[in-house]
């Protein structure tokens, strides 16, 4: 839509998921439970309860059933109740896809980060930004490991935010882009209607990138300034008579 791989002026997968999000809020937000394999192979068939029999069953309430909200919406709300941060970290969780784990997350941007794919800079002052500013905000510890292993945050922070095409070009324009992350992150989660707010976050950065690699200008290697001429101030009798000669 606008020029193909490398001309976008924002993350295509993080506007797919806005305007989805946006047009099915109900269907985005709730997510089917993870199969507990600990109780039987039978729960692998939870998804189907229902009558096979009875060609009227509902089979609406069956999904209901062993669907239901993310962590993250209980983190909004201020209930950490039932919340385990080691199923969070797992991806024993509810969620969209690759959000679910921290753990994978992690290892995946690690292995980025070595093969010098991405940035490190990006992962790393935008999910320090959110830890500090939550903590700051919240004043309360429980809640730091919850909204850093919960939502999109890992996702985001590791194959979002360092798109090549909608991130700064510039060490300093990283640092501010990263920065802004992580505090509209912290900003929407906290004091915004949704829950999670790292896409608005990275759609909102992707449009100040351009401003960003347009006053932050780097000093080219090897550059020097051209002095500026001095102007001399000359008697103009002295060149009237020089002139005269």
């Amino acid at each position: 839509m606008f020029g193909g791989i490398g001309k976008n002026f924002a993350n295509p997968a993080i506007t797919a998921r806005i305007f989805l999000l946006l047009a099915w809020t109900g269907t985005m937000t709730q997510f089917v439970k993870p199969i507990d394999l600990s109780q039987g192979f039978g729960e692998m068939f939870t998804y189907f309860k229902f009558t096979f029999g009875n060609i009227n069953a509902d089979v609406t309430n069956a999904w209901t059933a062993v669907t239901g909200a993310t962590p993250m919406a209980g983190i909004h709300e201020g209930d950490l109740e039932g919340i385990n941060v080691l199923d969070m970290f797992l991806g024993r969780t509810g969620g969209s896809m690759g959000e679910v784990s921290a753990l994978a997350l992690l290892i995946g941007g690690i292995y980025l980060i070595v093969r010098r794919v991405i940035d490190w800079k990006i992962p790393t002052i935008y999910l320090s930004t959110v830890a500090i500013l939550t903590l700051a905000i919240k004043q309360d510890i429980e809640f730091l490991l919850p909204s850093m292993f919960g939502g999109g945050l890992m996702l985001g922070a590791f194959f979002m935010a360092t798109d090549y095409a909608t991130s700064p070009n510039t060490k300093l324009g990283v640092c501010i882009y990263s920065f802004g992350l992580g505090l509209f992150t912290t900003l929407f989660r906290i004091y915004g209607s949704m829950p999670e707010g790292v896409s608005y976050a990275i759609l909102l950065m992707n449009i100040v990138t351009p401003l960003l690699d347009k006053f932050i200008i780097p000093r080219t290697f090897g550059y020097v300034k051209p002095a500026k001429e001095k102007k001399v101030k000359a008697d103009k009798t002295a060149i009237s008579s020089k002139e005269g000669k």
